[in-house]
């Protein structure tokens, strides 16, 4: 059972790998949850779908385009706040997209710096649970000598299994982090360009 297996790991590892997996785990979550915030736009080359539900949006009503998970996307929402603008003339739809825009970059990096720091954390839990493991087998040595390797064991897995589980949380986050910014970042010039063919729209059709 992989619960067994993570119990003798805990007991092996000592009380370290305990804020070590809960340093992952948030991380991990907050990662997630910045994917679910982005929606299925994280997976999305274009957004020329995005710009003919526009249209269509403002000729008529029409519905979100249905997913299997995550929702539709940010740029719907985008899209979304700037249909209720229309019938305002030009200057305070610019401004207004402008505003929208910054809080939708703003929403899309939510804790993302959380994450980076929680990167650095674990190898650095890892490195004091290698200390601790170490100054725990010097211990044991003071007290008993060398001769017996089965008293040794515990302080020199825990030096080493806190030091593997700190880098293997660590090597995954900083990857996946550095993926989901370059998403954002891309995310983000199609957002512009999209928008700025959205409020062009609006005023095409408020005229």
């Amino acid at each position: 059972m992989i619960s067994d297996k993570l119990y003798e790991t805990l007991l092996d590892g000592g009380w370290v790998l305990i804020p070590i997996f809960i340093v992952g785990a948030l991380a991990f979550f907050i990662l997630l949850n910045a994917c679910e915030t982005i929606g299925t736009d994280i997976f999305r080359k274009s957004m020329t779908r995005q710009l003919e539900w526009f249209k269509a949006s403002l000729a008529g009503t029409t519905s979100l385009p249905r997913t299997f998970w995550f929702h539709p996307g940010i740029s719907y929402r985008l899209l979304g706040r700037l249909l209720a603008l229309r019938g305002h003339n030009k200057a305070f739809i610019s401004s207004a997209f402008d505003i929208e825009l910054a809080k939708t970059f703003q929403l899309m990096e939510r804790g993302l710096f959380f994450v980076g720091v929680l990167a650095s954390v674990a190898p650095l839990l890892g490195l004091f649970g290698t200390v601790n493991g170490m100054v725990a087998t010097f211990k044991t040595i003071t007290m008993y000598g060398n001769s017996n390797p089965v008293l040794l064991a515990d302080g020199i897995s825990e030096a080493l299994l806190t030091t593997q589980s700190g880098l293997l949380i660590a090597f995954p986050l900083l990857l996946l982090k550095n993926l989901v910014e370059d998403r954002i970042l891309f995310i983000q010039k199609q957002l512009q360009k999209l928008g700025l063919s959205a409020v062009a729209l609006m005023e095409n059709a408020h005229e």
